[in-house]
């Protein structure tokens, strides 16, 4: 028969494996981490101007001009959507998030693509815009319905092509793949919160 100690000792070691399983369990989660969307791109918008606020030029060789545009839209009344334009050192302000009106999606295989277009206030509201992709993609299909089928389909046959990013266009119902999935991009845009300085990027 067991003695007190020992019987204290084993429901220790026990509690203690079952608080370590719960821990696993815990941290298990779908959710994306802050700023997991960094590589979402959107072109061919088309913003409703009647929702445009105003323009502010901010120079380009300021320190990080799309933060700025964002504290801008933050003070600015009824603003709820920023982009800052570094060709033209423009930001401009909108009253609502236009992304819906964007004919452009690209992305990488992960997180899911509605993650990342869907949010309307989260780290992963935020995107790249007017990018610069490589003249000639490694695949392309006109036989995809919409940008989460494209990127299904990269998740499924990327690795034939060594595929890293997928580009869908609306227009022409092409769906692309490119190996690199870094790019020029003249602008950058997202919501007025939460802060991409010091929220998401801190």
């Amino acid at each position: 028969m067991l003695g007190l100690n020992e019987t204290l000792q084993i429901n220790v070691i026990f509690m203690v494996l079952i608080l370590q399983g719960i821990g696993c369990v815990l941290s298990i989660s779908s959710t994306p981490s802050p700023m997991s969307c960094t590589a979402t791109s959107v072109g061919l918008c088309t913003p409703n101007q009647d929702e445009k606020i105003t323009n502010y030029t901010i120079p380009a060789s300021a320190d990080h001009p799309e933060y700025i545009c964002q504290e801008v839209c933050q003070i600015q009344e009824s603003c709820i959507f920023f982009v800052y334009n570094k060709t033209e050192e423009m930001c401009t302000l909108y009253g609502y998030r236009y992304l819906d009106s964007c004919k452009q999606i690209g992305g990488t295989a992960s997180p899911e693509i509605n993650i990342c277009t869907g949010v309307e206030n989260s780290c992963n509201s935020f995107a790249y815009q007017n990018c610069q992709y490589p003249a000639e993609p490694v695949f392309q299909d006109q036989l995809i319905a919409d940008d989460p089928a494209c990127q299904k389909l990269l998740q499924a046959l990327g690795f034939v092509y060594n595929a890293k990013y997928f580009v869908y266009d609306y227009n022409t119902h092409t769906c692309s793949f490119y190996d690199v999935d870094s790019f020029e991009c003249d602008s950058y845009c997202g919501p007025q919160w939460p802060d991409l300085n010091d929220e998401c990027l801190s």
